[in-house]
């Protein structure tokens, strides 16, 4: 009697330590994939978000960039031009552009520091590639124009209008090429790579 009760209880037991190994099996590979696919989905949102955000940062930060630029310029302008014909206008208006330019550092401050997160968001978010990081650093290192003071150098109102156009020219070309150019490829790598892993 002894005997059979222990031959019975064996694949009993052993049923049952396969039966829990079973659940606790499942349940951890349910628990493993939930992470995982939540895991995904997080991914996807950052991508997404990240992208649109860049995209709509792009110009607010180029019109900032530009306007503060042009303000320098144009106060560059004015007060070399006050100080070939001594009007007083021409010192008001220099006055004025200057207080444009500086009114605008803390709107590009924050525009850049939006644009700095973004780019983590980016650098985390999407597969990382050589054509990636150098897009993204070239965006992070945008420059703007440089713009030199020019009192005492110019001697006529002719020369300071040719050095006007010339700088707004100038300043035409480092906007495109500094901005709208890195930018949108930046925004063509990221689009291209989520088309690919959707």
């Amino acid at each position: 009697m002894c005997q059979s009760t222990q031959i019975w209880l064996t694949p009993v037991v052993v049923a049952g330590i396969f039966s829990l190994a079973g659940v606790w099996l499942g349940s951890y590979l349910n628990q493993n994939n939930s992470y995982k696919l939540a895991n995904k989905q997080r991914i996807l949102e950052l991508r997404n978000r990240s992208y649109a955000k860049l995209m709509g940062l792009k110009l607010p930060l180029v019109q900032a960039v530009q306007t503060n630029s042009e303000a320098k310029i144009l106060c560059e302008y004015y007060d070399t031009r006050f100080h070939i014909n001594a009007d007083k206008a021409d010192l008001d208006e220099a006055k004025k552009q200057n207080e444009r330019a500086l009114s605008l550092i803390k709107e590009i401050s924050n525009l850049r520091r939006e644009v700095s997160e973004t780019l983590g968001d980016i650098k985390i978010s999407f597969p990382p590639s050589t054509e990636l990081d150098q897009a993204i650093e070239a965006v992070y290192r945008s420059s703007a124009l440089a713009v030199p003071e020019m009192r005492q150098k110019i001697k006529s109102i002719e020369a300071l209008e040719e050095w006007r156009e010339k700088n707004f020219a100038t300043l035409e070309q480092i906007v495109r090429a500094e901005y709208y150019q890195k930018i949108d490829a930046l925004l063509t790598i990221l689009f291209n790579q989520t088309k690919a892993h959707t």
